[in-house]
């Protein structure tokens, strides 16, 4: 797939762009639609509880990462032509793997502030609907697939 030339065109076109950044955002729309609005919010209010929302987003995320390893593998792996183009940059050198990284490391933050708010509602509703804890991790798992894709 591709060579130096098809890495070249993904880094230039989507790597360090603010716009591409940007419409990660859109993403909620998705969610909404598939989890609903209110379970969505559920999601959003309780990575955001802490006065300090840093402090609290970091708790989220990590609570998410800590119980879902699909949701970890999803952090690295959520956009294959991004991925392939790093990897095609780290074995042209350090240097430049470290760079690629650079280049797509604002998208896949700006993903995870969706898909992260979308396993926590989509975790709860699961809890609600009487799943055991296991069940409900799977149950998010399945939500933020059909909600952002990428499985």
């Amino acid at each position: 797939m591709g060579g130096p030339f098809a890495g070249w065109c993904v880094r230039s076109r989507h790597g360090l762009k603010l716009s591409t950044t940007v419409v990660q955002i859109s993403g909620f729309t998705h969610s909404v639609a598939v989890l609903g609005p209110k379970q969505m919010l559920t999601g959003l209010v309780r990575l955001t509880n802490h006065p300090n929302v840093t402090e609290s987003v970091n708790r989220g995320a990590a609570f998410v990462m800590t119980e879902s390893p699909f949701m970890q593998q999803r952090a690295t792996t959520m956009h294959r032509d991004m991925f392939d183009a790093v990897r095609m940059m780290q074995r042209a050198g350090k240097l430049r793997g470290v760079a690629g990284k650079a280049f797509f490391w604002p998208i896949v933050k700006m993903q995870l502030m969706v898909d992260v708010p979308t396993w926590l509602g989509a975790y709860d509703q699961g809890l609600r609907m009487g799943k055991a804890h296991q069940d409900a991790v799977s149950y998010a798992d399945s939500i933020v697939v059909r909600a952002q894709g990428s499985a």
